[in-house]
């Protein structure tokens, strides 16, 4: 259980979510 790279993945998915949705 790496919570670091679950994090790093989800700070990832969000900024990507937000690059798409501007």
């Amino acid at each position: 259980m790496n919570s670091a790279i679950e994090r790093v993945k989800n700070h990832l998915a969000y900024k990507l979510g937000q690059t798409v949705i501007e």
